[in-house]
């Protein structure tokens, strides 16, 4: 499973690289994320962050027209738009769902034939 702290930690790790000392300084707060069901062992999962690095926008925003971000192993999609606070982010991935049993297993199936 990606974690919400291995994606900030991806995306400060990018600013670091192309902003050079900008990387300590940049905020990131995740605004909204929401996951559905995709599969039985899948999820769809949907992260929205907000960056703000004042007086870098333009620079941040640039980082992410590639549309994707490297985080550890995956490339995952990302679409990037300006607001009035700062730079949002926003992720679409697929992603394994958790160890545990997300849906019981059916133990028998009871079958009523009426002819009639």
């Amino acid at each position: 499973m990606t974690r919400q702290g291995e994606i900030e930690g991806a995306i400060r790790q990018l600013v670091e690289e192309k902003l050079p000392g900008l990387g300590e300084a940049l905020l990131i707060q995740e605004k909204e994320a929401a996951w559905k069901a995709a599969g039985w062992r899948t999820q769809l999962v949907t992260r929205k962050f907000l960056l703000a690095l004042e007086g870098q926008e333009e620079q941040l925003e640039g980082l992410f027209a590639c549309g994707y971000l490297r985080v550890g192993d995956r490339a995952l999609g990302i679409e990037a738009g300006r607001e009035a606070e700062g730079i949002t982010l926003q992720l679409k991935y697929l992603d394994n769902r958790g160890p545990e049993e997300t849906l019981p297993l059916m133990e028998k199936l009871i079958l009523n034939s009426q002819e009639g």
